[in-house]
């Protein structure tokens, strides 16, 4: 068996490393660091087979993310069944047989009763580890394997494409440098009146449950590179990146 890392799993390390208090992964974001779609498509399902990480559809939530799809690490999600699934005995039902299934959607009468009863499903689809499909192309009741703060998380990433494309489209050539922005963010720019941005930025999520609090901008920007919402060409400083809009013609 072949012990040596993708390049997407690199990619996911690196994302995690300088986003520590982010726990979710948009797919978007890694293809915005690595160019070749069909090696990282065929790394994450090796990760996906490997039941490394839970694959969970945006379906359904925000309309900029409703074909978007993110990872969670299986031990955190994990967790977080534990944490917020206030009932313990589902809790470890809901996590025992997560651990065994790598499905990302599941049909009700394949779990109900052999698996769970209908009352606990309830409660699952209650607390937001199930979420129902709005998918038409069967006619049975269909649950997407969720998490309650993805909802959240896509709406907090729609305002921040707002907040950001304005700052860009404001700026003269409706461009600005990757430092510049984040420090017009951070409200460490004295010509720019940010803090209310700012403000808004970062505090945004602080709705959300455990620890979305702190939304890194470069989590931001590799959103919006991976959705084709700005593009960036590397500034003279060799470290700097400017960043334009992509403006629809």
């Amino acid at each position: 068996k072949n012990m040596m890392i993708s390049d997407t799993e690199i990619a996911i390390n690196s994302i995690q490393q300088y986003c520590t208090e982010i726990k979710f992964i948009f797919i978007h974001q890694i293809y915005s660091i690595l160019d070749n779609r069909s090696a990282v498509d065929s790394d994450l399902e090796v990760l996906r087979k490997e039941n490394k990480f839970r694959f969970l559809s945006c379906v359904g939530l925000a309309s900029s993310f409703t074909n978007k799809t993110v990872l969670i690490d299986v031990t955190q999600y994990m967790d977080d069944v534990t944490n917020l699934l206030k009932n313990t005995t589902i809790a470890v039902k809901f996590n025992g047989w997560i651990s065994g299934n790598i499905c990302s959607s599941i049909i009700l009468r394949d779990i109900v009763p052999s698996v769970f009863s209908k009352q606990e499903v309830e409660i699952i689809v209650e607390y937001g580890f199930f979420r129902h499909s709005l998918s038409m192309e069967v006619d049975e009741c269909v649950y997407l394997i969720s998490h309650p703060e993805l909802g959240q998380l896509t709406n907090s990433m729609t305002h921040a494409e707002k907040q950001i494309t304005s700052l860009i489209l404001k700026s003269k050539y409706k461009e600005i440098s990757q430092d510049k922005l984040t420090r017009s963010i951070r409200n460490e720019d004295s010509g720019e009146p940010s803090s209310k941005r700012r403000k808004t930025l970062l505090s945004m999520s602080h709705n959300c449950t455990n620890n979305l609090s702190k939304f890194p901008v470069k989590y931001y920007l590799l959103d919006l590179l991976g959705r084709g919402k700005i593009n960036r060409e590397r500034n003279a400083t060799a470290t700097d990146f400017i960043i334009r809009c992509c403006i629809d013609k």
